[in-house]
Order: C-alpha cells, then sequence, then structure tokens
C-alpha cells in the first residue's frame, strides 16, 4: 500500500518540520537546505532562490544587494540617513579607532589560591580575572589539544540544534551543531561579514555529561536535600 504523505526534496522524503527547507521560486517545490547546500543563516541573503533543476534553466540564484553597512539589517532601505548600530562593520571601524583603555587596568591578575568564594563575596566581580596557571583553582579545563569543537561535535552529534545569535541582527536562529561547526572553522574573510555566537551548550542528554550514577537513594535524596548527580554547562 501506497505511503499517503505527500515527499518533497531531492530526496523524496516527507516535510518536517524541524529541518530547514526553503522553496524554489521557479517551480515552487520545497527543498532540504542539506540537500541542496543552503545554510539557514545564508538563506535571508537569497532574494529568489532556484533549485538544481531550475538553475539549468534559469541560472543561479539571484543574491539580495546590501544597501548599507552600518545598519543591522544590511539590506535596510533609506539607511543612509539613519545611525550607525552595535556590532555592524562600520560600528566596529568606529570602535577600532577609538583610543581604550589598556588592558592592565581592565583586567586583574590573581593566584588561583586568592579566588576564593569569600574574595568575590567581599570584592565584588567587577572585572574579568586572569590566572596564570589553573593550578590552585580546584577545577578541571579541558586541554585544547586533546579536545576541540570537532570533540564536541563527536560527543554531541551532528544532529543537535544549538540555539544562535546573529550579532549584527541581535536576532536568535536554531542549526544543526554540524552547520555551526563548519561556520565557526570557517576563516573570517570567508563569512560573509556574519558573526554568529553561541553562547552555551547544554548538553545533559549527551555522552559529554558527567553524573553519579541513579540509586533510589540519590533520587530520594534530589527530593528531601541537595541534588546528588550533577549536570555538566559548557560555556
Amino acid at each position: 500500500m501506497a505511503s499517503s504523505k505527500e515527499t518533497y526534496c531531492l530526496c523524496g522524503q516527507p516535510y518536517n518540520i524541524g529541518q530547514f527547507m526553503i522553496e524554489c521560486d521557479c517551480c515552487r517545490e520545497w527543498f532540504h537546505g542539506s540537500c541542496v547546500d543552503v545554510k539557514i543563516y545564508h538563506s535571508d541573503d537569497i532574494d529568489k532562490y532556484h533549485c538544481p533543476k531550475c538553475a539549468e534553466t534559469y541560472g543561479p540564484s539571484v543574491l539580495k544587494i546590501p544597501t548599507n553597512n552600518h545598519r543591522a539589517d544590511r539590506y535596510e532601505i533609506g539607511a543612509e540617513t539613519r545611525a550607525s548600530q552595535a556590532g555592524t562593520p562600520a560600528w566596529v571601524r568606529a570602535l577600532a579607532a577609538r583610543p581604550l583603555r589598556p588592558t592592565s587596568a581592565s583586567l586583574q591578575q590573581m593566584r588561583p589560591q586568592h579566588f576564593t568564594e569569600e574574595f568575590v563575596r567581599d570584592n565584588g566581580f567587577t572585572r574579568p580575572v586572569i590566572f596564570n596557571t589553573i593550578e590552585g583553582l580546584d577545577m578541571k579545563v579541558p586541554n585544547a589539544a586533546t579536545f576541540n569543537v570537532r570533540s564536541v561535535l563527536r560527543y554531541c552529534g551532528a544532529q543537535m540544534e544549538v540555539e544562535v545569535i546573529d550579532v549584527r541582527k541581535q536576532s536568535t536562529l536554531r542549526m544543526p551543531l554540524a552547520d555551526y561547526v563548519d561556520y565557526f572553522e570557517t576563516p573570517p574573510e570567508h563569512r560573509d561579514e556574519k558573526v554568529l555566537n553561541v553562547l552555551s551548550l547544554e548538553f545533559t542528554d549527551t555522552k559529554l555529561v558527567a553524573a553519579n550514577p541513579l540509586s533510589w537513594a540519590s533520587s530520594h535524596q534530589r527530593i528531601t536535600g541537595p541534588p546528588q548527580n550533577t549536570g555538566l554547562f559548557l560555556q
């Protein structure tokens, strides 16, 4: 018996609400971005999308033409008389041209053994702190030589969705971790002025989590007292 589900794209799969798709402006068919090599963060730069088949007849997709470099929406009409917005190329250049406080005045260097709960409580936490060594901090930090963004991808999975901030537009979007890793590893000069940021990655349900084995005793303790199972939060 034939399936009653309508199929789409080159792959012939049914519509999936959790997967980014784009409509061809010629044939009006829908395609998964992953099947036609269109990233979700590039879709707002496309004025008219042509699928691979239609591109043979009508030519490649048509991109929008930027109208400015000082507004969050670089396609904004009438932006010539409007002020620069934070995070745009024009704003970054203006900031770089201004005299800034010396690094030594902005940062605080401390010995790890002096950075205690009492210190934070008595002095506050008003400046970033730099430690020349992690010895004495009573914490473990991943070794950059053996643990990197590809390690996170391997443990969390390529299709894990992450919340990404488009810094220039100050808007959020969700995308597969694999797409963000590809962006992260792309040299800045090839990123088309886009700055995408992941502030945090919750990996409680992945292989990166560190937790004590569950038991009836610890489950009861979570209800009546301090939690016994601790998930990690990576920033």
